[in-house]
């Protein structure tokens, strides 16, 4: 792999460089990046890259300046340089310090790039194989090797010893705690170039854990330099959102010194990740903050019982008073993430299930919504759905809103007799003999003052019953449909599926899921 360095005084143009291609995949790494020519000398003095890619234009040294100075230090490796001056005499001043290539800026694209890249890889391959040999001699591997060998094979790799101590921090995205994978193996690259652009020692390594992932390796001597950690997380989290349209966390580790307490550290990092949840994106995390939390399941049933009564009663001002009350008091416990995410899950497929008849009316806002929350990753991201959620079933044109001060007597007197004879067969014409109306009268009255037509609003009663005496499993389904006034239980069955999209027997064992203590949707 040929090591790249590229320097600009712009560092969106670095990291679209870096961005542009896949450069592993044309055998160059960007290593190094510099912003002004002198510290792009200084790098090529040190560490000798096989390819230089300079802006002409920059500070302190510019383009033209940095070629003579690295040539006349007998640097022999590939220089791009780069320009948005269509100047011939540049173009000749740069030739005669053999340079490889003259490149316009507003011409460069991802097929150009490759093109220009792939001619350089030619001479690169030319000029190592016109090397004398060199004796087979396998240089001892880096503590950096180790490392690397141990992410892959840690159980091989437990008993070897590391030259020096270190510590890691650990960047990741929003994507490594919802599954998302990158669009594509340049965006997966981001991450890695843009943190490369803010680390500023050449002792720290980076070492990819997975394209949302990756960890900053830093020796013992460089801890000091690393105690502005906060600073250095704000600043990253504004490019990562600036540049990916995305968030990200931090985790910082303590020392190690040893393969094993390194992978036992990385094995780590994907639960300390999910707090997040108390702590928020942006926040820089200890490792060994996640082994203080509270490693015990919470109880749904309470914020589902209360979450109940208040939505039977359409109070939903109170519904989101208990949701913040829950979700307090899994932050002040400090639950272990999973646990605490778990009873989140819980209580809100429970609500989509439990409302299921309301949320009908609008399926497309309600599937927004639950898109919405199994993308949610931190307690105020949660509130704001259970938010949503509650707002939907509020403005629902299924929602009950019959009372005594916005309906006329004459349908108070039509609902009173409903709600007291759910576990009877009622038809129109037992209403009409009832409150001593016509059934026309009845029917047009009620969609006038209700919008509902009476029929399905009395179906729609029964089926509220049911869901809550589906959860007795004391009762079967037969016993259910004969209490609710239904004579064949197959037709309560038919009704059932019509308004909940499942059978009474499949409810039932939803909520049962739901509820259990292991249900088999969770994520360990």
């Amino acid at each position: 792999m040929y090591k790249v360095l590229i320097a600009d005084d712009e560092k969106i143009i670095r990291i679209a460089l870096k961005s542009m291609i896949s450069w592993e995949d044309l055998g160059f790494s960007v290593e190094y990046s510099a912003e002004d020519g002198l510290s792009a000398l200084e790098t090529v003095r040190r560490y000798s890259p096989d390819l230089v890619i300079i802006d002409i234009m920059m500070p302190v040294m510019d383009g033209i300046e940095f070629v003579k100075e690295a040539r006349r230090d007998g640097y022999s490796g590939e220089i791009i340089i780069l320009s948005n001056h269509q100047n011939f005499q540049y173009a000749v001043e740069a030739l005669r310090n053999r340079v490889s290539d003259y490149i316009m800026k507003t011409d460069i694209s991802p097929s150009s790039l490759t093109q220009c890249l792939l001619k350089i890889r030619r001479r690169l391959d030319a000029a190592a194989q016109a090397r004398p040999a060199v004796p087979d001699e396998s240089p001892a591997a880096t503590d950096l090797d180790l490392l690397r060998a141990a992410l892959k094979t840690p159980t091989r790799m437990a008993a070897e010893q590391l030259s020096d101590s270190y510590i890691l921090f650990n960047i990741f995205t929003r994507n490594s705690l919802t599954g998302s994978a990158a669009q594509n193996s340049l965006a997966a690259n981001a991450l890695k170039n843009l943190t490369a652009e803010q680390i500023h020692s050449s002792d720290y390594q980076l070492l990819e854990i997975s394209e949302n992932s990756l960890l900053i390796l830093a020796p013992r001597k460089t801890v000091n330099e690393m105690s502005d950690t906060a600073a250095f997380a704000q600043k990253l989290s504004r490019l990562v959102r600036l540049y990916l349209n995305t968030d990200c966390g931090f985790i910082l580790s303590g020392l190690f010194t040893t393969c094993s307490r390194f992978a036992q550290l990385v094995s780590l990092l994907p639960e300390a990740a999910q707090l997040v949840l108390y702590r928020g994106f942006g926040v820089v995390i200890d490792e060994d903050g996640y082994e203080a939390c509270l490693n015990e399941e919470p109880d749904p049933a309470p914020f589902i019982e209360a979450l109940r009564q208040y939505a039977g009663r359409e109070d939903f001002l109170s519904c989101r008073s208990t949701v913040s009350g829950m979700l307090a008091h899994l932050k002040e416990k400090q639950y272990l993430p999973r646990h605490a995410v778990s009873l989140i899950r819980k209580i809100f497929d429970y609500l989509n299930l439990y409302e299921t008849i309301r949320l009908s009316a609008e399926p497309d806002k309600a599937a927004e919504i639950r898109a919405e929350f199994s993308r949610c990753c931190t307690l105020d991201e949660y509130r704001s759905c259970f938010y949503r959620l509650f707002d939907l079933l509020a403005s629902s044109a299924l929602s009950q809103k019959i009372s005594g001060s916005s309906c006329r007597k004459e349908i108070l007197l039509i609902c009173g007799f409903i709600q007291q004879n759910m576990d009877r067969r009622i038809t129109l014409s037992m209403l009409a003999q009832n409150v001593n109306m016509s059934e026309n009268y009845i029917s047009r009255l009620f969609k006038a003052e209700t919008g509902n037509n009476i029929i399905t609003y009395i179906n729609q009663l029964k089926m509220e019953h049911a869901r809550l005496l589906l959860e007795d499993k004391n009762l079967s389904v037969r016993d259910i449909a004969l209490a609710l006034g239904f004579d064949e239980p197959s037709y309560f069955n038919k009704l059932f599926i019509r308004f909940f999209g499942l059978s009474p027997t499949g409810y039932r064992k939803a909520v049962t899921e739901i509820l259990s203590e292991n249900p088999s949707g969770d994520s360990a």
